[in-house]
């Protein structure tokens, strides 16, 4: 390796083997039209999860915005819970 220098491996951004190969294995999945009839008929019997179904409406319809605000001269304090050290 030259120094400072990264000189090998994956291009920034690139997946690794395991990631296209998980990939590639849930799409095959879901790509299966038997699949696909069970999933539609879990969820008009109402028996999807919730997660899983709030899942497919952000996929289908896109997921709301957020919005947070913030009151003027707001104080946000955090105590050290008892546990916390930062000795590792």
């Amino acid at each position: 390796m030259a120094k400072g220098r990264k000189t090998g491996g994956r291009l920034p951004g690139s997946l690794n083997k395991a990631t296209v190969e998980a990939r590639e294995a849930c799409a095959e999945l879901v790509d299966d039209p038997e699949y696909r009839r069970r999933l539609g008929e879990r969820l008009r019997a109402g028996e999807l999860s919730p997660a899983v179904e709030c899942m497919l409406w952000h996929y289908a319809k896109g997921k709301p915005k957020e919005e947070v605000q913030a009151a003027q001269n707001m104080v946000i304090t955090w105590e050290r819970p008892d546990w916390y050290t930062k000795d590792p």
